[in-house]
């Protein structure tokens, strides 16, 4: 289980209040964006994050799963951000790219991360861009996922996605899925 680290001591994300999680010294971030995006990242090393969705395990996405626990909230955040990169490979049908959702997974400053509103539970703001340096993973459509993708965003159905799982990439591998992808480093 991933655990908050406050100054003071170690909690349990379930164990936090709202002002708690506000006083966490580093907090994971899940950032859906596009393979073109992810291009950015890997030649400028920043990622900049103006208007996408950001996610975390927030207290109010946790109290939708009061049961749960910090992973199970991770990865209803880790979900929220594919469904927001297939949002923006909707919205962008004429950027010639290909059809993976992308996930960004970084740990940035808790200063740099503020939590949205209760309705929007587990989105969040954040006040810098992400550098190559904080990202922790990467998580990214293999060909099976491209093929659901591109049958999702042609039906404009995204539940053909829903059950297709991410697999999870080190940063140090960005560089090797932008080649795979075909698209260049700038």
């Amino acid at each position: 289980m991933r655990r908050w680290t406050t100054p003071s001591s170690t909690v349990h994300a379930n164990s936090l209040t709202s002002a708690e999680w506000q006083g966490c010294v580093a907090v994971r971030v899940y950032l859906g964006t596009t393979p073109r995006r992810a291009a950015s990242l890997a030649s400028d090393h920043l990622l900049p994050v103006t208007s996408w969705a950001v996610f975390a395990a927030t207290p109010g996405l946790a109290a939708l799963d009061p049961t749960g626990d910090q992973e199970e909230w991770e990865a209803f955040a880790a979900d929220l951000a594919a469904e927001s990169s297939l949002t923006l490979l909707a919205e962008n049908r004429e950027a010639v790219e290909p059809a993976r959702r992308v996930v960004v997974a970084a740990d940035l400053d808790e200063a740099d991360v503020k939590a949205v509103d209760v309705e929007e539970a587990g989105r969040v703001s954040i006040q810098q861009v992400i550098r190559l340096d904080s990202v922790a993973a990467l998580m990214v459509d293999d060909t099976e996922g491209e093929t659901a993708v591109r049958q999702a965003l042609e039906a404009d159905d995204p539940t053909l996605v829903e059950d297709i799982p991410l697999s999870w990439f080190d940063p140090s591998e960005l560089t090797a899925l932008v080649a795979e992808w075909g698209l260049e480093l700038e």
